[in-house]
């Protein structure tokens, strides 16, 4: 799991980065596709630049729902604590008197 501090405005200034090299690819490759007036088949290489950095979109959204899902269990275990709970292994419980 990730233990990086979740700072929303840079994940989302990386994906935002990520997401226009993708569709700056994705264009392209439209104009490859558009420009090839002999029918050839376009290469593995030609569509690679597309899939790769599709796949760090996707990873990078993994990301922040991983990091943001660990600030949320974070914060509501301080919460279940503050109330007078035990948590333990993600499970919060009565305190037991005695």
């Amino acid at each position: 799991m990730v233990k990086a501090e979740y700072n929303t405005d840079v994940w989302e200034e990386r994906l935002k980065h990520k997401t226009i090299e993708y569709h700056n690819s994705l264009m392209d490759l439209f104009h490859k596709k558009m420009e090839n007036k002999d029918n050839e088949e376009l290469s593995f290489a030609d569509y690679d630049e597309v899939m790769q950095t599709f796949a760090s979109c996707i990873s990078i959204q993994r990301t922040m729902i991983e990091l943001s899902m660990e600030e949320a269990k974070k914060a509501l275990t301080d919460a279940f604590i503050k109330c007078g709970f035990v948590v333990e292994d993600g499970i919060a419980r009565e305190k037991k008197d005695g």
